[in-house]
């Protein structure tokens, strides 16, 4: 990463989603125009070598992104025997709109185009863009 490609602003954050608190990691390169949202749900998390690869060259190209994982770490764990979260469609949905309202409310995201898909295995369709 060069010098004028430095995060502005890069770490851990925390997003209230009803009564749980959620965890996810946030980079944003100087002059970001779009941020870049990867929601993990079950198999994989925030800490996915490929999807930190892959936003890395992201954050390289100027692209804010928020990796972060929709199941607490108790219910991932759960999860990984049951498989009780990983199809609940409401509470997953419930999840991904409180974490894009919370980056609605974030200043340091404002005014950026964002983008998020719910898995790579989804089609176009499912794309959400909007402003910030």
């Amino acid at each position: 990463m060069t010098e004028t490609q430095r995060p502005v602003q890069s770490g851990e954050v925390t997003i209230t989603a009803g009564e749980v608190t959620l965890h996810g990691d946030l980079v944003i390169p100087q002059a970001s125009c779009g941020l870049v949202v990867f929601a993990h749900g079950s198999g994989s998390s925030r800490f996915s070598s490929r999807n930190r690869y892959v936003a890395g060259v992201l954050n390289d190209g100027g692209l804010a992104t928020l990796l972060f994982d929709l199941l607490t770490a108790e219910e991932h764990a759960i999860d990984q025997y049951t498989r009780e979260f990983r199809f609940d469609i409401a509470m997953l949905s419930e999840r991904m709109i409180a974490t894009i309202d919370w980056l609605g409310s974030e200043a340091a995201v404002k005014g950026c185009l964002l983008y998020t898909s719910p898995s790579p295995r989804d089609a176009r369709k499912y794309l959400v863009c909007r402003l910030l």
